[in-house]
């Protein structure tokens, strides 16, 4: 199964979700170039803080990211099997976008 994740709602635009799941970050994405996309294992932090209409937003996610299944692959590997590493290990993942206020 490519997708299955839950989402838990913690307050306004900030949930946690968790295991199979697409990312859309610059370095973990779908790579869907074709119509089936990469998809991961993972464990996901994810909200906004602020309002971007008067004072300004910060949108962030934090998490660890298990597994992948390549668009062309039928079974999910580990992370770092699939960057060529001996070791069964996922990758700690994170990023934020500040956007200023008017």
């Amino acid at each position: 199964m490519g997708e299955a994740y839950g989402r838990i709602k913690i307050r306004g635009e900030n949930e946690f979700r968790f295991f199979r799941q697409t990312y859309d970050n610059p370095y973990i994405n779908k790579n869907d170039g074709r119509m089936v996309p990469n998809t991961f294992e993972g464990y996901t932090f994810r909200g906004m803080v602020g309002d971007e209409k008067s004072t300004g937003s910060l949108i962030y996610v934090a998490g660890y990211v298990s597994k992948i299944k390549e668009r062309n692959q039928d079974r999910f590997v580990w992370m770092s099997e699939d960057a060529g590493a001996d070791v069964k290990r996922g990758t700690i993942m994170g990023g934020a976008l500040y956007t200023r206020g008017p």
